[in-house]
């Protein structure tokens, strides 16, 4: 059995926000990984991406909430900023959560209340 990508993980997780969300839920991902071409990634850290900023960020009724979704199979471990990342964002009232899979990030999105 083929193992899901990181990118088919995020593609099906998208896919569920799109169609699943509560009213007024404003969501967005941050494609921070992938290789880029040297020049290419010391441009976009000059214009002010970050290393660390999680996968999926949510928005609604005044919360922020963060998700850093690995693949769920033999998933990358989290990195040193992406901890930083998700402890910057909790000590300033956000939630953030660290998920193994699209399946755990969607368990994650009902527990916090933004499913329809």
């Amino acid at each position: 059995m083929r193992i899901p990508t990181e990118d088919e993980e995020h593609i099906q997780f998208a896919d569920f926000l799109r169609a699943g969300l509560r009213k007024g839920v404003i969501w967005w991902h941050t494609p921070n990984q992938g290789q880029r071409k040297a020049q290419w990634a010391h441009k976009l850290k000059k214009m002010g991406l970050k290393a660390g900023v999680h996968d999926f960020m949510l928005y609604h009724n005044g919360q922020l909430y963060s998700i850093e979704l690995k693949r769920s199979k033999r998933p990358a471990p989290i990195s040193p900023d992406q901890r930083a990342w998700g402890s910057d964002l909790t000590s300033q009232g956000a939630q953030a959560a660290y998920c193994k899979g699209c399946g755990p990030a969607i368990e994650q999105v009902k527990k916090w209340g933004l499913v329809r």
